[in-house]
């Protein structure tokens, strides 16, 4: 894996939802993952990212720990020796891209 894409989100599923559509419709010439660490939304965001973008990783908080806690998490369980902390409002522009 040569990038971990890690993003923190919490009650923000459209600006989610935007954010991984331009990741994932990307064209990436490297391995990557991205992950998504939700705070503990009461919006829906969890569902749409299972049911919209089942190769995600999706870890789910009980709480709302807040950004760094959240990142923290989310850099620990990345596979890659890189990783990119981002937030759902970031949009990736179309590339093509080599981490």
């Amino acid at each position: 894996m040569a990038l971990s894409i890690v993003i923190v989100n919490y009650n923000a599923k459209e600006y989610l939802e935007q954010c991984l559509r331009s990741l994932v419709t990307n064209d990436w010439r490297a391995p990557m993952e991205i992950i998504v660490v939700d705070n503990h939304s009461q919006d829906g965001s969890v569902q749409m990212v299972k049911e919209q973008f089942p190769a995600v990783t999706l870890i789910q908080t009980t709480r709302n720990e807040g950004f760094i806690k959240a990142n923290t998490e989310g850099s620990e369980s990345a596979g890659a020796s890189t990783s990119c902390p981002s937030t759902t409002t970031q949009l990736c522009a179309p590339g093509p891209w080599t981490p």
